[in-house]
């Protein structure tokens, strides 16, 4: 989720949503499979807050390899962009789920 937050933080609040949707609105192909993402991010992200702040997750296996599915597709699709950090959140947050990056 570290990683999660590196890609997708613009460094103020909303952090679960902006993770959550910059993610969908990157990898997702279309609206439906973007909604599942987003709902996939913004559950793993409240796995993640109930660890850190309580020390106690139900944190499956699956629930990792799905992350590190999401982790390693934001960072090829950010990788074939010729923008930095700030300009791709900024694009990011102006596409709806299923619009191309």
């Amino acid at each position: 989720m570290m990683c999660m937050e590196a890609l997708f933080n613009p460094g103020d609040q909303e952090i679960s949503y902006r993770i959550s949707r910059s993610t969908a609105v990157l990898i997702g192909k279309t609206r439906s499979e973007s909604k599942i993402i987003f709902e996939d991010v913004r559950n793993l992200y409240k796995k993640r807050s109930n660890l850190v702040h309580t020390g106690k997750a139900d944190i499956k296996e699956e629930d990792i390899i799905k992350l590190r599915h999401y982790v390693r597709e934001s960072i090829k699709a950010l990788s074939t962009k010729s923008v930095g950090k700030d300009d791709a959140l900024r694009e990011l947050n102006t596409l709806g789920f299923g619009d191309k990056f």
